[in-house]
């Protein structure tokens, strides 16, 4: 009998986009991003709105906003932050000249 050869799980397929508040941890899976990138952005003024209610929450009609501005993501620029993409493909990274 023949072995049965194992294919590598597929990336699970970005929710669709829906209305009304969200979690870090579901923008997080949405964005794919980590929740500490989230943090992160959250600290530094970067990223979507957010409100505090008593937890973070993200409502969906502002993370569409804020990525219907962010860079399209042509030649080299990671879309989620707009910097230049070194040649490992790392963001903020300076590029070889």
């Amino acid at each position: 009998m023949a072995a049965r050869v194992r294919k590598p799980a597929a990336k699970p397929a970005r929710p669709p986009v829906a209305t009304g508040k969200m979690t870090p941890a579901q923008l997080s899976a949405y964005l794919q991003r980590s929740e500490q990138t989230l943090a992160n952005w959250r600290w530094q003024g970067k990223g979507p709105r957010y409100t505090k209610p008593g937890g973070i929450l993200y409502d969906w009609a502002d993370v569409r906003e804020w990525e219907a501005g962010l860079p399209s993501g042509g030649a080299g620029v990671d879309r989620m932050d707009g910097k230049p993409l070194s040649a490992s493909g790392e963001a903020g990274k300076a590029t070889a000249a």
